[in-house]
């Protein structure tokens, strides 16, 4: 099946599943999005416009923190988009779940990948401290071409591990080593088609841009029932491979 078909079968599922759940999900995105983007903002704003090394070092400890809790989060709506393909019940008040049963499981996932991301990064982070230090214009080739580096194996490094928070909700004897394992071997193949949906949604994300952001009270939703549909035909394209 060609990458293009099996994404619009995938996109198509997840509109279906949306109907008649539409209130629900939008609430939960509201919810965990009101919360992430209240506290980022409010962080922001005690920046100030003159910024030093101390408060740099603070916002990137706070983005680091953050990024952990959109972890907790996002299991949440993973949990709740499963239960809406599976046809189970399901409220927006699974977007507490992470929370309440994996918030540890999730925290270490989200560290691994995370300093896995920040390790592939440090000749982008050694040739910018060179470069503000001495102010050398021959610095900045090395910048642009580790940047793009950087860019590419954190983007790979997200998407290689994208079932890894699926995994955990029907996995839960299961350590983090098998886990990201698992995440590897359902991923092995179908990393472009994953990044081919996503750069779909990056296009339709401009709708909530124009919209001044009421468009992603669609798109939100949509993208999560997109992601878990996607994962679950992860699942039964193993499966068929295994019965072959």
């Amino acid at each position: 099946m060609k990458t293009a078909g099996a994404n619009a079968i995938v996109r198509a599922n997840a509109r279906k599943q949306l109907l008649g759940n539409y209130p629900g999900c939008v609430f939960a995105y509201m919810i965990s999005d009101f919360i992430l983007t209240t506290v980022s903002g409010l962080f922001r704003m005690q920046m100030g416009t003159s910024v030093s090394y101390l408060q740099m070092f603070l916002f990137c400890m706070f983005e680091f923190i953050l990024i952990l809790i959109s972890g907790i989060f996002l299991v949440g709506q993973n949990y709740l988009y499963l239960n809406i393909a599976r046809g189970k019940e399901h409220s927006y008040r699974d977007i507490w779940h992470g929370f309440v049963h994996y918030a540890d499981k999730i925290i270490r996932i989200e560290l691994f990948i995370t300093l896995h991301v920040i390790f592939r990064g440090i000749p982008f982070f050694i040739t910018s401290v060179l470069y503000l230090v001495t102010q050398y214009k021959f610095w900045i080739i090395f910048l642009v071409l580790f940047g793009i580096q950087f860019l590419i194996n954190a983007i790979t490094l997200q998407i290689t591990y994208m079932p890894a928070l699926f995994l955990l909700l029907e996995s839960e004897q299961a350590d983090m080593r098998q886990i990201m394992e698992a995440s590897i071997l359902l991923m092995n193949g179908n990393k472009w088609r994953y990044f081919k949906m996503l750069v779909s949604f990056a296009l339709i994300s401009i709708l909530g841009f124009v919209s001044f952001g009421i468009g992603f009270l669609w798109i939100g939703p949509y993208y999560y029932s997109a992601r878990t549909n996607f994962y679950l035909d992860l699942l039964r394209r193993r499966r068929k491979a295994k019965s072959l």
